[in-house]
């Protein structure tokens, strides 16, 4: 039986493979089939999380990272730099009347 993603592209199959030759009853089958249905709606709340995901951490209008990206991360980089012993800087950039820009042009 195919496990497809959300798109309808294959994941991979449930094989069932028995030593000698077996008919499987309509149970058997209906039971199967459930247990790739569940697989497959688990993909779809995989996908689902990962936009949501990507909606909590992004700007809307700019697609860059807002606050809480920034925030995770720089957490990470953190933690890579220590694990690799590497040294890390950051650039803090302040832009003179974005206030206006922003009013004029949006967020």
């Amino acid at each position: 039986m195919p496990i497809t993603w959300p798109d309808g592209s294959l994941f991979g199959t449930i094989c069932v493979i028995d030593k000698k030759q077996s008919d499987y009853s309509d149970v058997q089958l209906k039971i199967l089939e459930q247990f790739r249905n569940l697989i497959n709606a688990d993909l779809h709340m995989l996908i689902d999380y990962e936009e949501i995901k990507a909606l909590a951490i992004t700007d809307e209008l700019t697609q860059v990272h807002n606050r809480r990206g920034l925030n995770l991360l720089g957490e990470q980089r953190f933690k890579d730099a220590r694990r690799f012993s590497q040294h890390i800087g950051m650039v803090y950039i302040d832009i003179d009347n974005m206030k206006q820009l922003n009013d004029t042009e949006g967020h």
